[in-house]
């Protein structure tokens, strides 16, 4: 009896074992978790074959930015899109105050000559106003570049600890910015001057506000002449992630002092989504104002057209969440070649990231982001 009972429990411990390595096989072990993803996957499109009537399109079809005065003429648009007064690109500056540290533990232990707390208010119709709080964070060993950093939906800017240190660890300035709703930013609700009490929350602001994308670009736009007006940052360059990279993309678009502007996991034009939903249809996406001015296309060869500049997307192949499978090498080419016709320099690329089944900045993300800022 007492075998008997020793073999069961040796049974149990043994397939308790094997349910766990399996278990932790594909959850967190890279290839496993991609094959797992893969198996689960509703049907054969998630991942790897793209549909036959998003493949025939000829992106090329859908950019009408082909030259530099097209080029200037939308960010112009742009700019008075974003804005009641299109000057405020260049001239809205944040309120700023030095810092011990941060709320987010970042520069906790990091060799840091400066970290700033830096708040943009914008005005809404009603009270009271949404303040957005960002952090600049500056080196000892600091290289004279800075480089804006944009998070989504769904973290804060302390998800991102480990980018956001190797950034200053190559001694890069980094301002970090939360997107609205996370963080310290964005009120839960407003009392509008027509409509009384309103909720913000998930983007709701975009019913109720004019020009509402100044909501999300104002504080990056802000970030970017306070830099610049230092007087010694030689390069101001921006990474967003998820949603931020939604953010990145639209700011680069309209302002050509940013030189490198890299997208993970950010945004697809509208063609290679036809039936998208949930996450791969955020409501900020399809803002009407704003896909009455511009397509995503033509967006990506502005933010790519320039004197020294470049605009980077990398797409986790694999991603849970959104954005995934090989879309965006369907329209690359087409990208790059509007870019090289506006001829005004500048450089547009999309990069795969297949090391890994997540929502995420991977290792080998960051690897990519520092040898694009290196170069």
């Amino acid at each position: 009896m007492k075998r008997l009972l020793a073999f069961a429990l040796l049974t149990l411990v043994v397939l308790g074992g094997l349910a766990y390595a399996g278990y932790a096989y594909t959850h967190y072990y890279p290839p496993g978790r991609i094959w797992y993803k893969r198996m689960k996957a509703d049907n054969k499109y998630v991942f790897d074959e793209i549909p036959a009537a998003i493949a025939k399109v000829d992106a090329s079809k859908l950019i009408s930015l082909t030259s530099q005065q097209a080029v200037a003429e939308r960010r112009a648009g742009l700019a008075a899109l974003y804005f009641r007064d299109a000057r405020t690109l260049t001239t809205s500056l944040p309120v700023v105050k030095q810092v011990e540290t941060d709320p987010y533990g970042i520069a906790t232990g990091q060799d840091l000559a400066l970290v700033e707390r830096l708040e943009t208010e914008i005005e809404l119709p009603g009270t009271p106003n949404y303040r957005a709080v960002y952090f600049h964070f500056r080196p000892k060993n600091w290289n004279g570049r800075a480089v804006q950093y944009n998070n989504g939906y769904a973290s804060n800017i302390g998800a991102q600890t480990k980018l956001i240190r190797q950034l200053l660890k190559q001694g890069y300035g980094v301002v970090a910015h939360n997107f609205p709703g996370y963080g310290e930013q964005f009120p839960s609700q407003f009392t509008h001057d027509r409509f009384g009490p309103i909720s913000l929350g998930f983007d709701a602001q975009m019913d109720f506000i004019d020009h509402a994308l100044r909501i999300y670009l104002q504080p990056v736009f802000a970030a970017n002449n306070y830099l610049l007006k230092q007087g010694d940052v030689k390069e101001v360059d921006l990474i967003g992630f998820s949603a931020g990279g939604w953010v990145a993309t639209l700011t680069a678009a309209a302002d050509t002092r940013l030189t490198k502007t890299i997208s993970i996991a950010g945004v697809y034009p509208m063609y290679v989504r036809p039936h998208a939903f949930g996450n791969e249809r955020p409501r900020v996406h399809y803002y009407p104002p704003l896909l009455q001015t511009t397509n995503y296309l033509d967006a990506f060869v502005a933010a790519a057209s320039g004197a020294e500049r470049s605009y980077t997307q990398i797409f986790n192949r694999y991603d849970r969440c959104c954005y995934r499978n090989r879309y965006g090498k369907l329209y690359e080419k087409d990208v790059a070649d509007a870019v090289a016709k506006v001829n005004a320099g500048g450089h547009f690329q999309v990069l795969l990231d297949e090391t890994h089944a997540e929502h995420k900045i991977s290792d080998w993300s960051i690897e990519q982001i520092l040898k694009i800022l290196k170069d």
